[in-house]
């Protein structure tokens, strides 16, 4: 029973609030919560304050602090906490002192994307339809100034994806603009444009590309004040209300407007439908 008392006494102790707020010191989710108030305080872990990562007895070696502190600023501690995990683990099996910057990539590409299948079997037609979907996107992103950095692109099945093609935000500011956000846009719609003038149809694979494309239109549409017919006006207010079995959604604006909306998105895709076409008819 005294044993039990001093434990219990202990924890009621690191519970209080004159207790060290230190990562170390905490123990569960605070010890993530303390992770990730400290990567947001560095803002992406700047050159001028440093940010300790360390895992076991690995140490970091080399860490970009440009392409991690880019990938990592907006992630939560617990995620963090996974990719260093996961890039520690992958240095172990590679019997390695420590942990370079191309296993925290290799970690940061399993927590977010997954497994690479590298014994997957893939038809001859399937890899040709990839590898075009996927330099579409790597064109589109190359030919137009205000789009993001290309950091990787790869034909290899990782996860649900067939390939991917990932990019680098820019480090250099925390907002979007108008003409990024367009770029973005017609990257996402780049893949599907490749296969369609190479094959003359398209297929599934564009689905993901179409839904992101499409919701960030509206955004731009019903949130951000980026449509000149429309103006600055937020439209965004939709929320769920429950009736019955199913959740409904209730708008704050008129069927009329509505339509209005949908026609600003439809333009938006169209156009960075048509630049893609421009631009890999030119470049491919």
């Amino acid at each position: 029973m005294c044993e039990k008392k001093r434990r219990l006494r202990g924890r009621k102790q690191l519970r209080t609030p004159e207790a060290p707020q230190d990562v170390c010191r905490r123990s569960g989710r605070g010890r993530a919560d303390g992770l990730e108030r400290r990567v947001l305080d560095v803002d992406g872990l700047c050159s001028d304050i440093g940010c300790a990562l360390s895992c076991g007895d690995r140490a970091v070696e080399n860490l970009d602090r440009a392409v991690f502190g880019s990938r990592g600023k907006l992630r939560a501690g617990a995620d963090l906490a996974n990719i260093m995990n996961e890039a520690a683990l992958l240095t172990a099996r590679n019997n390695k002192d420590k942990i370079t910057m191309d296993a925290i990539e290799e970690a940061i590409n399993r927590v977010t994307i997954g497994l690479e299948k590298k014994s997957h079997i893939i038809p001859e037609k399937d890899k040709k339809m990839v590898a075009y979907h996927e330099g579409g996107h790597a064109i589109v992103c190359y030919m137009i100034p205000e789009s993001e950095k290309m950091q990787e692109i790869t034909t290899v099945p990782r996860g649900m994806a067939g390939g991917y093609t990932k990019y680098l935000p820019d480090e250099k500011t925390q907002y979007a603009t108008c003409g990024s956000l367009k770029a973005r846009i017609a990257g996402a719609m780049g893949g599907m444009c490749a296969e369609r003038l190479v094959f003359g149809d398209i297929t599934t694979g564009a689905s993901g590309d179409i839904k992101s494309a499409t919701n960030l239109a509206r955004r731009m549409v019903t949130e951000w004040g980026m449509s000149p017919d429309i103006g600055p006006i937020f439209l965004g207010g939709e929320q769920e209300v429950f009736l019955g079995r199913d959740f409904n959604n209730q708008r704050n604006y008129s069927e009329e407007v509505a339509s209005e909306i949908d026609k600003e998105v439809k333009r938006y895709i169209d156009s960075s439908y048509a630049e893609c076409r421009a631009l890999i008819q030119s470049n491919i």
